[in-house]
């Protein structure tokens, strides 16, 4: 059941970033937000915030091209009722080309009001600039 949770959460949310629908993508995280990555931590704190670096997010996908990102689920583990941590692995395409080796995250969630948001993620990212500096180029 919560491996499903789970996916579900990757499949709408992924769709979601896809789409530009930045409402459906808000409303499936919870603020503060926290960000780690191999250099740096990141909290969001406001919707401001969220919505730039969704908007960074989208633009590194369109800037190279990505036209399918396909999360796949590797494992879950619940901590506590309505509390959930998983990890996956993101594919990022051109079509059927990957542009960039796949990487691997670490994803809390937390039920709130019957809805499932997104605490905290942990990636195997080495830099939180990754979205909107690195080009195609430097991704392969």
């Amino acid at each position: 059941m919560d491996r499903d949770v789970f996916q579900d959460w990757l499949d709408r949310v992924g769709a979601a970033v896809m789409a530009g629908d930045y409402p459906t993508y808000a409303a499936a995280v919870c603020l503060p937000f926290t960000l780690i990555t191999e250099t740096t931590t990141t909290n969001v704190e406001d919707d401001e915030t969220l919505h730039a670096g969704f908007a960074g997010y989208r633009q590194m996908l369109e800037d190279n091209g990505i036209t399918h990102m396909v999360r796949l689920s590797s494992g879950v583990t619940p901590l506590g009722a309505g509390l959930i941590v998983g990890n996956y692995t993101t594919h990022l395409l051109a079509n059927s080309r990957p542009v960039m080796q796949p990487f691997v995250s670490s994803m809390t969630l937390r039920q709130q009001d019957g809805v499932w948001r997104a605490t905290s993620i942990v990636n195997s990212l080495s830099s939180m600039a990754w979205p909107e500096a690195r080009s195609a180029d430097n991704t392969r």
